[in-house]
């Protein structure tokens, strides 16, 4: 159907990534601002400041790791199975993303779920409970266009979680926002 072809191919806008990353700024913004206690907010901006620049380390060294050390380079379904309807053909716009040689890890997913997760960790119930559904709701338009398969996208979820594990127990977060180091037993 017309709508949802243009719906798809709207989610699947090489632009939208701008949107997107605009869209989960304004939200960490929205736990700034949301936040009265002046300490809590403190530590708020913290964390989001640290989480951010740690996205930035771990989007850069995937792409390291796997597109030009590792050289992988998968073909997306759009690619591979036939016969296949590509919405940058229909709409007649090349910037919708409906194919790709490098679908795996899914970059868009990584992003996506390491963002959310942080802003969950670190953000009021409610914005952290949004940000997981605006996620989960922009990792979905790649499949159904066909730029990734679903391996790819489960498997930058549990990168971007393997990731943001990493950062939480990395030891300059427990500075950063005062917790104790637990000690290890002798």
């Amino acid at each position: 159907h017309e709508f949802w072809q243009n719906f798809w191919g709207i989610l699947n806008h090489r632009r939208e990534t701008s949107i997107n990353l605009v869209l989960a700024a304004l939200f960490n913004i929205w736990t700034i601002v949301d936040t009265k206690d002046p300490k809590l907010r403190s530590v708020r901006i913290k964390q989001i400041i640290y989480f951010w620049i740690f996205f930035q380390i771990g989007f850069t060294l995937q792409d390291f790791l796997f597109n030009k050390l590792l050289h992988i380079q998968r073909a997306s379904p759009s690619l591979i199975i036939q016969p296949v309807i590509k919405l940058s053909e229909i709409l007649q716009n090349a910037n919708i993303k409906d194919t790709s040689t490098h679908s795996f890890p899914g970059g868009h997913a990584f992003s996506l779920i390491y963002w959310a997760s942080f802003t969950l960790i670190s953000s009021p119930k409610r914005i952290g409970i949004l940000s997981i559904i605006f996620a989960i709701s922009l990792c979905i338009p790649r499949l159904i266009s066909g730029a990734h398969w679903a391996s790819d996208v489960v498997f930058s979820v549990l990168l971007a979680l393997l990731w943001l594990s990493w950062t939480l127990y990395f030891p300059i977060y427990r500075m950063i926002i005062k917790i104790p180091t637990p000690s290890l037993p002798k």
